[in-house]
């Protein structure tokens, strides 16, 4: 009986080990998978990055959109989990707070283009990149070609404002997709009077 005994206890012995280094390889398995996960997104963002630093200069980084307040602003994600508040650059859109016409509609559009996505900022050349609230300033790059700040224009639920230089290399840009949304009568360009460059939106006119 004895011998029975040890015999258990060495069979028990020889097991535990055997099975915490199971789920020790497990859990080395499913962190390996994490990590290549993340070093292929970093890749694929740099690439991206390093393409269009070619074209445009340096001053770009990869950035998720976490959430948008509005047509114009939102919460943005670095991968090193630094969180800041962006003003998308050279646009202005209806404000929420102000319960300005089209307000929920461009707040709307840009959450369904942005939050959640994986997105280049172009930091604005200021120094720092920064309005008077502290917030980033920046245009918010969808892939090589397209921005967001094109999206919010064509649709007539943002308009051309607040161009300054050194900011203002867009601008005729923006303002060509401007003119055709406004010929469309597009979005906020459908009320004459509603929506203007210099004074942003009027109320009144909205019946």
């Amino acid at each position: 009986m004895k011998q029975f005994f040890i015999f258990v206890l060495l069979i028990t012995i020889a097991t535990v080990p055997t099975a915490c280094s199971s789920i020790n390889i497990t859990k080395s398995i499913e962190k390996a998978q994490q990590v290549t996960e993340v070093v292929e997104s970093v890749q694929q963002a740099g690439e991206v990055v390093q393409s269009l630093n070619k074209e445009l200069g340096n001053g770009l980084f990869e950035a998720r959109v976490r959430y948008c307040y509005d047509g114009d602003t939102c919460k943005i994600v670095t991968f090193d989990g630094q969180e800041y508040q962006l003003r998308l650059l050279n646009i202005d859109s209806p404000e929420i707070k102000s319960n300005q016409w089209l307000a929920k509609e461009s707040a709307e559009l840009a959450r369904k283009y942005l939050v959640g996505r994986k997105v280049i900022i172009e930091l604005s050349q200021k120094n720092p990149p920064e309005d008077k609230y502290g917030r980033l300033l920046g245009y918010v790059w969808l892939d090589k070609k397209n921005m967001y700040q094109d999206i919010a224009l064509k649709e007539g639920l943002a308009i051309v404002r607040y161009v300054y230089s050194p900011d203002d290399k867009y601008e005729n840009r923006f303002k060509t997709i401007e003119d055709e949304a406004r010929r469309n009568r597009k979005g906020v360009w459908a009320v004459k009077g509603y929506a203007d460059n210099k004074t942003g939106y009027n109320m009144s006119v909205i019946e």
